[in-house]
């Protein structure tokens, strides 16, 4: 979502770019492109979609930060969602929430949904196929009130929560580019309380595994 997230990615890249606006690398045979797509789905979803046109692309990955709404996953995990929802589309009527689905807008399993959830592909092996697998939603408005927690964890059973993924999601499954998003956890979604929040050490480990990542796949198409 901000350039923030992946700034020590991208100061590792500097040595191979191709291009003066620093959104163009290569390195050994890997071409890389990175967009910056703003926070909420609306701005994701256009900058996804104008970052994935134009030329064939074997890989997308979303990588940022997110919350989890479970106290066993540790602040700083490296996670990659293999479903995302959107979690606040619908209709709110006092405490109650409906989705589209409930309200027959939207069939569950209408393409690209499957059981109302936007399904990341398996990816065979290799470093991000062996990260820890997540179940996340997309809102644009974050959770911070208990009520509204409670709702979400009821209806969706989510382990994370962002504001970008399900647009990710839904761009690369219509378009059927592959894909991983990876997210990194900062906090706790809870009772808002950003002094509990750990948003270094969620970068830090996030960059960490990406660099890697690179240099792992580098390697191999040498």
């Amino acid at each position: 979502a901000t350039s923030n997230e992946i700034a020590p990615l991208r100061q590792y890249l500097q040595l191979y770019r191709v291009d003066k606006e620093e959104s163009s690398y290569k390195k050994d045979a890997l071409h890389i492109k990175i967009c910056i797509t703003g926070i909420g789905g609306v701005a994701a979803a256009y900058s996804i979609g104008k970052c994935l046109s134009g030329y064939p692309v074997d890989l997308a990955v979303q990588a940022g930060i997110a919350g989890t709404f479970s106290s066993d996953i540790p602040l700083g995990k490296v996670m990659r969602i293999k479903s995302d929802i959107l979690a606040d589309l619908g209709v709110e009527d006092n405490e109650r929430f409906t989705d589209l689905f409930e309200m027959g807008f939207l069939k569950e399993s209408d393409h690209p949904y499957f059981q109302k959830k936007l399904i990341a592909p398996q990816l065979g092996s290799g470093p991000l196929n062996n990260l820890p697998e997540a179940n996340a939603i997309t809102v644009n408005t974050v959770s911070g009130k208990q009520s509204t927690i409670q709702r979400r964890i009821e209806k969706y059973h989510p382990d994370l929560e962002s504001m970008e993924g399900a647009a990710f999601h839904y761009v690369c499954l219509m378009e059927r580019i592959k894909f991983a998003q990876i997210r990194s956890v900062s906090n706790y979604v809870e009772l808002r309380n950003k002094s509990k929040w750990n948003i270094p050490l969620a970068v830090k480990n996030l960059n960490v595994f990406l660099i890697q990542w690179l240099k792992d796949i580098s390697s191999l198409r040498q």
